[in-house]
């Protein structure tokens, strides 16, 4: 017995091994779909149920389809109203493992075993990509179907050695609350409702009397409630919105498990009886136990799934309300050093995390581009002059550059496509260069304030001409971050032009300024500030190139050696 139950929990380790690889190697080949999936995001509820089913299809897991949109809710990128919809398609999107897993009962286990060998073979003798993660899907695939095979020969090993047992077992855990807390508890204890599922699926392919189709129900109900353990562990330590994404989770699935359990007390036996019915079951262990209960479980998670949808659907701004009258703002604040579209918890899948950290470094281009704008008409127009909030940008910057910088070192150790590895390899060269040009406004605000603190005299020329550079140094800052996000290699020409433009007008305005000195016309303490702005405008201008040129490192790294050398 003992041999017989570390054997069943073996097939269970190998069977989640093989969900969880299978999982890992979809989601990262289909990197580019659930991207554009992501970017469909609306209002639409219809949509929102699509976009979950889809991409917990390619995930294979709710639970990390779940823990992604809290993520992306605590980042301000999701609403309450969109989540709940994509929570609703994830719960029908996670019934895919299930049916995968019935097949076990049209007696082809060996030969999707057989996969796994074939995957290992491919992988042993290609040095193509996709292949090796056709490969990897295929090795998933059969260890996936390789652990059932283990578990069912355990279960059946258990059943011919002591059936009695396990018939006055199920015998008194015949009710329905005790076989949905069952439910709770099994998946709740290993976070995955599929794994569950696979176990019921194997259990009533035993055919052990006393475990009947109607007592897999109510398990499978509980295990829609226990797999909200994971999104509630997900949010901990999370924002507001992110624990009421969590609760419009659980709220939907009792909601669905209360309905259909009320269903199952009233006609439970009567839908039990037709289905014996229509597939001739004789209780005798042929026909239907044997073939079409594994069916029937996964068939019944997915009518359990829509149905709870299509009467949640139209109520989504009820629950939306409802979490949060549950969990309020214990206050109105909100720390102004923050990020926009990252969360740890995007982290469990990669294709997402790159394309979320990919818009907070637009969002941190926008953020330096303003702070810069900022700083420098304060130089032009003293009366403009912000100094607190530049140096308050100037934070916001450095937290949001270190925090994406530890998201590009975590992401470059997970599965990435060929292209997103180029992508996360150039974001560390713009993160920098977007960060030094916020230093570079600093300092230009910095001049600004000891201009006005000491009475230092900068003529009417020397102001022209500052302004002149800034008109230069704006559309360059325009032109490179329109670059950046749009991928337009058209427009690098340009950058070169406006790049040449500004070290031409800090060579003349420094022999300008110098002229200028001789003839009284500016005071002499301006002349170290004048050059300095001079040089920190040249170096914003440099930045500003690596950060367009930064297109190309995308597509071919070799060409890194074009950007721009930048003086410390």
């Amino acid at each position: 017995m003992f041999n017989l139950i570390i054997t069943f929990l073996a097939g269970i380790a190998v069977f989640m091994f093989g969900m969880k690889y299978m999982g890992d190697q979809l989601e990262s080949a289909a990197g580019k779909p659930m991207r554009k999936l992501f970017a469909k995001i609306s209002n639409n509820r219809f949509a929102g149920v699509g976009i979950g089913a889809g991409v917990t299809g390619i995930v294979q897991s709710s639970g990390a389809t779940t823990v992604m949109v809290i993520g992306l809710v605590n980042a301000g990128v999701l609403s309450l109203f969109q989540a709940t919809s994509i929570i609703m398609g994830a719960n029908i999107g996670t019934t895919v493992t299930g049916l995968i897993i019935s097949l076990k009962s049209f007696n082809i286990m060996g030969i999707m075993g057989l996969f796994a060998f074939v995957g290992v073979f491919m992988l042993l003798f290609t040095k193509n990509g996709r292949v090796k993660k056709i490969a990897c899907v295929l090795i998933g695939v059969g260890l996936l179907f390789i652990g059932l095979n283990i578990m069912s020969g355990a279960v059946n090993g258990i059943k011919d050695l002591n059936e009695d047992a396990l018939v006055s077992f199920f015998s008194a855990v015949h009710n329905p609350f005790l076989l949905i807390l069952i439910g709770i508890f099994v998946t709740a204890l290993i976070q995955s409702s599929s794994v569950t599922t696979g176990i019921v699926i194997i259990t009533i392919s035993a055919n052990i009397q006393g475990f009947d189709i109607l007592s897999a129900f109510y398990i499978i109900l509980g295990t829609n409630i226990g797999t909200c353990l994971t999104a509630w562990l997900a949010s901990i330590g999370a924002g507001v919105n992110a624990k009421r994404a969590a609760l419009i989770h659980l709220s939907f699935n009792v909601i669905g498990t209360v309905l259909f359990t009320a269903v199952f007390l009233l006609i439970g036996r009567h839908v039990q009886d037709a289905l014996y019915s229509a597939f001739n079951f004789s209780g005798d262990g042929d026909g239907f136990f044997t073939a079409a209960a594994p069916q029937i479980v996964a068939w019944f998670h997915v009518v359990f799934n829509v149905t709870t949808t299509l009467v949640l659907l139209p109520f989504v701004k009820i629950l939306v309300k409802w979490s949060e009258f549950v969990i309020r703002d214990k206050n109105g604040k909100v720390d102004y050093e923050k990020l926009y579209y990252l969360d740890e918890r995007i982290l469990n899948t990669p294709p997402i995390a790159v394309a979320q950290v990919l818009k907070e470094t637009i969002n941190l281009g926008e953020l330096a581009k303003s702070n810069f704008d900022r700083a420098y008409r304060g130089l032009l127009d003293p009366e403009a002059a912000n100094p607190a909030l530049v140096a308050k940008d100037e934070k916001q910057i450095n937290f949001i550059t270190h925090a994406i910088t530890h998201y590009l070192v975590q992401i470059s150790s997970m599965n990435l496509s060929s292209a997103d590895e180029k992508l996360i390899g150039s974001l560390h060269h713009v993160v920098s260069d977007l960060e030094r040009i916020g230093d570079h406004a600093q300092n230009i605000s910095e001049f600004t304030e000891k201009i006005e603190a000491e009475t230092i005299l900068l003529s009417a020329a020397a102001r022209a001409e500052l302004k002149e550079l800034y008109d230069v140094l704006m559309e360059l800052f325009e032109l490179s971050l329109h670059t950046f996000t749009t991928r337009d290699a058209g427009n690098l020409k340009k950058v070169n032009e406006l790049e040449e433009t500004v070290d031409t007008m800090q060579r003349e305005f420094t022999d300008n300024h110098i002229l200028r000195l001789k003839a009284g016309d500016c005071g002499v303490e301006s002349g170290a500030i004048f050059t300095n702005i001079l040089s920190d405008s040249e170096r914003v201008a440099d930045h500003l190139t690596n950060i367009s040129y930064s297109l190309l490192i995308r597509k071919n790294p070799a060409l890194k050696k074009t950007t721009i050398e930048v003086k410390p």
